[in-house]
């Protein structure tokens, strides 16, 4: 079996470490060899568990005007219906740029095969068998949604010979990707019209994959439209003229520039403040003033709808 699975993966917590070290641990008791790429360090113990170490600490994410994505959340705030616009990072071209360096390594080795496969992809028995049974091109798929039989393409699972492996990597351009898909885009679809463009021919791995951890990138406009990523306790949006703040189920006090306010429904204030934070569970006063570190938050828009 003359094969080599390259771990795409950016392990930015504890978690997401422990499932990373897991799958490792997995493959390799199948009898695998392991290329690993990172953009973040890792520790040794991953790193010696692994014939071959990528590491690029360039995350390539684009970002407006460049190539961005729109996330747009409607709320209720007092008599008023507001729509919280922002504009956020794309992380699809840090992907590709993975694959681009993969490409350009594998070019010295000599295996037949080459299996790609994310970090957090949940690895079946019938994906081992797959992987050990199939020695021409294939692809995975995924569900749109985790209640629909609806599938889109996949860059979580495929496997690639080594002469489409580098005609894939070769032809991965970001210009091409930026001007041709523009906002919106993303890397399945990229990719997807690069294989067909290139006539690689592939068969579709049959079963939908799985991820552990669905990349907060996925995770919706709720997600990006909240600056608070530390508790439930509330959520936060801003721009250069207010503050919102809403997502409140119980009576929240905050303080601002020393005056304390308690607010039990979402609210609005003028961004013009020098302190701000808000009591924890325990009365605490917890600054949260690095929450508004967003050096794009002029971009961010608050209409009335």
């Amino acid at each position: 079996m003359n094969k080599l699975i390259c771990i795409t993966s950016h392990c930015n917590t504890e978690d997401k470490i422990k499932t990373l070290e897991a799958n490792i641990g997995y493959l390799k008791n199948e009898g695998f060899t392991i290329l690993l790429f990172s953009h973040l360090p890792l520790n040794t113990n991953i790193v010696s568990s692994i014939d071959h170490f990528i590491y690029n600490n360039d995350n390539q994410t684009t970002s407006y005007p460049e190539l961005y994505q729109i996330n747009k959340h409607t709320i209720q705030v007092d008599n008023n219906k507001v729509k919280l616009i922002r504009y956020t990072d794309q992380v699809h071209w840090a992907y590709l740029n993975q694959l681009k360096y993969i490409g350009r390594y594998c070019e010295n080795l000599g295996y037949d095969h080459y299996v790609i496969i994310n970090y957090d992809v949940k690895i079946t028995d019938d994906m081992l068998y797959h992987i050990k049974t199939q020695h021409n091109n294939f692809k995975g798929e995924q569900l749109i949604t985790l209640n629909s039989d609806l599938r889109s393409p996949s860059n979580l699972f495929f496997q690639l010979c080594k002469s489409s492996l580098s005609t894939l990597t070769k032809n991965i351009n970001r210009e091409q990707y930026v001007d041709e898909f523009g906002v919106g885009s993303n890397s399945e679809a990229y990719l997807e019209s690069l294989i067909n463009n290139l006539n690689l021919s592939y068969n579709v791995y049959p079963h939908p994959i799985i991820e552990y951890h669905t990349s907060e990138n996925h995770l919706g406009h709720i997600y990006h439209t909240n600056y608070n990523k530390e508790n439930d306790y509330f959520r936060l949006f801003y721009n250069k003229l207010y503050i919102i703040l809403y997502g409140i189920d119980r009576p929240i006090k905050f303080n601002i520039d020393g005056v304390d306010y308690t607010y039990s429904k979402n609210t609005s204030r003028v961004n013009d403040f020098n302190q701000i934070g808000y009591y924890d569970y325990d009365d605490n006063l917890v600054d949260m003033k690095y929450m508004f570190n967003d050096n794009k938050h002029y971009l961010n828009k608050i209409d009335i709808v």
